[in-house]
């Protein structure tokens, strides 16, 4: 375990953005920086623009090592993404198998240790967040995407080479060709309620025209009949996979973060009446039934579980 008067270098890579900060031992972010995540160019302009915003936050402040939180799928052992759903160039054409800790290592001349970034999010919760004091937690990271992040019976899940479960890409309605999914196939739980794919269903099906989702909620706050309409159908998309969540994975407590999870106030409440009732036989004994919120970090998360991860680096496997 890092001293606890180490700093560390957390990175946050999503489809939209790249954050990056100085964060100490206790969780105190000292330094932050983001810029746009650069994805047209290809693999190479996208690791230089992580060095790039990287080195502002190495300017001034001495960071043992460098824990970088990222959209998958990935390999944390070896350092690799492996042909990242929501990361690729302006063509679409797929990155494949991209090495992104050894050249990111060579140019800062520190430790890297690579993870994925809704197992960050549920680190975080789990270290000064919602999850603290609980046995089993689960993250829903909803930005461009929708990452699942677990911890049960207080060990992070993971699966064999210590990849980490795509549990947002099983599906919940294959046949609905409006809900192409990043990953290839229909209906995912990530091409329904990840914000942009969201969004796009949304003026796909309901003809909305909503640009993002500040817009679409927007639109909601203003009792657009479309708007609501579509909120509704998120609600009953959400439950569905929580369910499904509850019955896999038995967390205490489920935590939306991500920029999406700003919309909460127009699905939290039909989504925990229906997951109620559909979890209405499994309440007794064991109950499934979660506490679901909002982060407390909003989209803080993954960089301070990208912290937690660089802090924790010998221990992490």
């Amino acid at each position: 375990m890092a001293a606890a008067s180490s700093t560390v270098l957390a990175i946050d890579v999503g489809g939209t953005k790249t954050a990056a900060a100085a964060v100490n031992a206790e969780g105190k972010i000292l330094k932050r920086a983001q810029v746009q995540t650069t994805l047209a160019d290809g693999p190479d302009s996208f690791i230089e623009n992580i060095c790039s915003v990287a080195s502002s936050i190495l300017d001034g402040h001495d960071c043992s090592s460098i824990g970088i939180a990222s959209a998958g799928p990935l390999d944390p052992i070896n350092g690799l993404l492996i042909n990242p759903t929501n990361l690729k160039s302006e063509d679409g054409k797929p990155w494949g198998n991209i090495s992104i800790v050894e050249p990111i290592q060579r140019e800062l001349q520190k430790p890297v240790i690579l993870e994925n970034d809704a197992a960050c999010a549920v680190l975080a919760e789990d270290w000064i967040g919602a999850g603290q004091h609980k046995q089993s937690t689960l993250v829903m990271t909803l930005g461009t995407g929708v990452g699942i992040g677990v911890i049960s019976n207080n060990k992070l899940v993971r699966l064999r080479n210590s990849f980490h479960p795509e549990a947002s890409h099983f599906s919940l309605n294959f046949t609905d060709k409006l809900a192409k999914c990043g990953c290839g196939n229909y209906g995912c739980v990530e091409a329904y309620l990840g914000g942009k794919n969201f969004v796009s269903y949304c003026n796909k099906r309901w003809g909305i025209q909503a640009k993002d989702g500040l817009e679409l909620k927007a639109l909601a706050q203003n009792n657009d009949p479309k708007a609501l309409e579509a909120f509704n159908f998120y609600s009953e998309a959400m439950a569905q996979a929580l369910t499904a969540y509850a019955v896999l994975f038995a967390p205490e407590v489920v935590v939306f973060s991500g920029g999406f999870s700003h919309n909460f106030e127009f699905f939290y409440d039909k989504t925990n009446s229906l997951l109620k009732d559909l979890l209405k036989d499994r309440r007794e004994g064991l109950d499934f039934l979660p506490e679901i919120c909002v982060s407390e970090m909003q989209e803080d998360a993954g960089l301070l579980g990208a912290a937690r991860v660089a802090l924790q680096a010998p221990e992490r496997f």
